[in-house]
């Protein structure tokens, strides 16, 4: 759809500033818990200046792509938002602390709808790879290499996910960025190598392994793959069973089952993270939606300061099972025909699971924009993802 260049350069601009926003944080020059006000307005710009462009189309009566997913993003949000302020009242917290989460859940969808109506292929390109740009920096800015030895080195080791070089600050953003320059490999082949490489080197084993996976499922013979809608059924009652089985696992009356029946050591697996499980139950957590988690561990002193970071298991505290069903289903709709975008999607879950990333609004705009665009951009796909579906799938 064409738009004037002005508010288009503007609108390009506006999500510049904000990945510059993160960049800031990256490097611990702004910090989002202690300037939430500086931090959500790096947020909300792309979308304060997204609104002229939408105004014009909706006068005009354009043709908008991307309305199922958008549709999906407000819907997660009001179910979450509804949910949360019951459990406030049920629990008689103040329900307006959860307000922040929500946004940041649908805020990669607006961006994505923003991105594919009103810029280019170009521009986004052009976001790509300025954002692998601020990556890198990042990375080496954020890591301390002088503590780096080659004993360090020699100690690496992908079981124990143990590397001198991991970095938690940037990881995410390498792996959103490698989706979207993997799926490109033969348009851009240094990027795609930089992308795979910034990833091998902040070392989270479930983006290591994803790339792996996307660069195979990247190949020409697997994008004529069409995805069939009962694989997005049985996925999601999959992950929904995975989630209640994994908390099962969690739940400390079961830490020994678990290692008599299954040989699997939880505490380990979930990297010392079933110890904040174990603290909510053992001291009677009761859920008041959104945040509420978060808010009960800064109550410890040891735990203060962090958050569950198990973010399946956080909302299955929070929100309870129907919103767990709720966001595997809303994250499987927008997955189209795709069997790139399903298996991203896959991957994420398999992160949301095991570790965080939800919130992540910048780096979940570009998961997004990968995945929309892998059936967007896809000629064996035959248009299949502008197809109206029913609200499931």
């Amino acid at each position: 759809m064409k738009v004037n260049l002005k508010i288009r350069s503007l609108l390009l601009i506006s999500f510049f500033i904000s990945l510059i926003g993160n960049f800031l944080d990256y490097i611990d020059v702004l910090n989002r818990d202690t300037n939430p006000l500086i931090t959500y307005s790096f947020m909300l710009l792309p979308v304060a200046v997204g609104i002229i462009p939408i105004w014009q189309s909706l006068y005009r009566k354009n043709n908008l792509k991307y309305l199922i997913g958008l549709r999906t993003g407000i819907f997660l949000f009001i179910s979450f938002i509804v949910i949360s302020i019951i459990r406030s009242q049920q629990s008689g917290t103040l329900p307006n602390l959860f307000w922040g989460e929500a946004i940041r859940l649908m805020i990669p969808f607006i961006y994505t709808f923003l991105f594919l109506n009103f810029l280019s292929v170009h521009d986004i390109e052009l976001f790509m790879k300025f954002g692998l740009i601020i990556a890198l920096v990042a990375f080496f800015l954020s890591t301390n290499f002088s503590a780096i030895t080659l004993n360090n080195i020699l100690s690496i080791s992908f079981l124990n996910s143990y590397s001198p070089f991991e970095n938690s600050e940037v990881s995410f953003l390498s792996f959103a960025l490698a989706t979207f320059f993997i799926y490109y490999k033969n348009k851009f082949p240094i990027c795609t190598i930089l992308a795979m490489l910034l990833v091998v080197l902040t070392f989270k084993r479930v983006y290591v392994l994803g790339i792996l996976l996307l660069f195979i499922a990247s190949m020409n013979f697997f994008k004529r793959i069409k995805i069939k809608r009962w694989v997005l059924y049985i996925s999601s009652i999959t992950w929904i069973l995975l989630v209640k089985f994994y908390m099962f696992l969690l739940n400390p009356i079961n830490y020994n089952l678990g290692l008599e029946k299954f040989h699997f050591d939880v505490v380990n697996f979930s990297m010392n993270r079933a110890f904040r499980v174990w603290y909510l139950i053992q001291h009677n957590y009761l859920s008041g939606g959104l945040t509420s988690t978060t808010k009960f561990l800064q109550n410890n002193l040891f735990f203060n300061g962090t958050t569950l970071e198990l973010d399946l298991i956080k909302i299955l505290m929070e929100i309870g099972i129907v919103g767990v069903i709720i966001f595997i289903i809303c994250y499987y709709r927008i997955v189209g025909r795709s069997l790139y975008a399903y298996l991203l999607i896959s991957i994420m879950l398999l992160q949301f699971l095991m570790a965080s990333g939800v919130n992540g609004y910048l780096e979940m705009s570009i998961v997004l924009i990968t995945v929309a665009l892998s059936n967007y951009e896809n000629p064996y796909l035959l248009d299949n993802y502008r197809i109206k579906i029913p609200f499931l799938f």
